[in-house]
């Protein structure tokens, strides 16, 4: 029976992954709350053409690496290694995007925020950590050392059910994204994420980019059922068909309904003040991202979670 000292010891026979985890800090499930190895457990294994995801019941997000790299060392197969983790990170920023949709909101994963860890008996931890000038704990080690903590800091942290890890699971809606563009899911994340932490500039622009996304793809099979190569040609000058035109031209044709058009024409309208007068304030960017969410809805076919700003007085 394993026990979460073993994760410790050198001695025992585990599997390698590496990972990171859902930040801030949540459990996906009820533990046993008199047994912090609990928080360990892998709750849900996501399937992807790229790889098996493991989601432990504290919010770690972990792949097993191909053997061979798994036994290589770090200095030798250091470009190897780093080309893994980038390929890792956007494999599990899909699912926390699909999290964020589901309202559990978390920063995007960077390669930063990756480190090693052991699988055992079906429960997996971060153990170790590294860096560069900097060191960033919060999503490797730091995990780890309030589960080995005396005064069961663990135990603090938010508690959800574990149906929205099962349909997060489908990443239903993430996918879709990283089929227009791959670096939507790790942008709706951050405009998720940036909101929440009241950074509204950083939100507005990531939100921006995903609606602006989603209307060139619009456009694009729109422009792909025109049969006149010339007129084709024509309309995919970015410059004369901006985004505001392209706007215009989808509601007029009615891919976009009068609602969504109005959303993303302010949105656009908000991004234009933010970068070239350097207005921002918080109705700018929760309108910025009420047009994502609205985007993303018209895109993935369903409800999705509504940004928030969280704040709170406590003096």
């Amino acid at each position: 029976m394993v026990e979460l000292g073993d994760f410790f010891k050198s001695n025992i026979s585990a599997d390698k992954v590496v990972g990171t985890y859902i930040y801030p800090y949540r459990l996906l499930s009820k533990p046993n709350w008199e047994d912090p190895l609990s928080a360990t457990e892998v709750i849900q294994h996501i399937d992807t053409s790229q790889g098996e995801i493991l989601v432990t019941l504290n919010g770690g997000l972990f792949v097993e690496p191909p053997a061979e790299l798994a036994r290589a060392d770090p200095v030798s197969h250091l470009e190897a290694k780093i080309a893994f983790e980038e390929e890792a990170t956007k494999l599990l920023n899909l699912v926390i995007c699909e999290y964020a949709l589901h309202e559990i909101v978390s920063e995007p994963a960077a390669r930063v925020h990756i480190s090693a860890g052991k699988l055992i008996d079906g429960h997996a931890l971060i153990t170790s950590a590294g860096g560069g000038r900097e060191i960033y704990l919060e999503r490797t080690l730091n995990p780890s050392i309030q589960l080995s903590s005396s005064q069961g800091m663990w135990r603090m942290h938010p508690v959800y059910d574990m149906q929205i890890t099962v349909d997060v699971a489908k990443l239903s809606c993430a996918s879709r994204l990283a089929k227009i563009s791959e670096n939507l899911p790790s942008l709706t994340a951050g405009a998720y994420s940036l909101f929440s932490q009241s950074q509204f500039s950083e939100a507005l622009n990531d939100a921006w980019i995903v609606v602006e996304q989603a209307i060139d793809w619009l456009w694009k099979r729109y422009k792909n059922r025109i049969s006149d190569a010339e007129r084709k040609k024509r309309l995919g000058d970015s410059r004369t068909y901006t985004a505001a035109i392209r706007i215009e031209i989808l509601h007029t044709i009615g891919v976009i309904d009068p609602d969504l058009y109005t959303l993303m024409t302010t949105a656009r309208t908000h991004r234009n003040k933010l970068e070239h007068r350097a207005k921002i304030n918080y109705d700018m960017a929760r309108e910025t991202l009420m047009a994502m969410k609205s985007t993303i809805e018209f895109l993935c076919g369903t409800q999705v979670g509504e940004p928030l700003e969280s704040y709170g007085v406590n003096w």
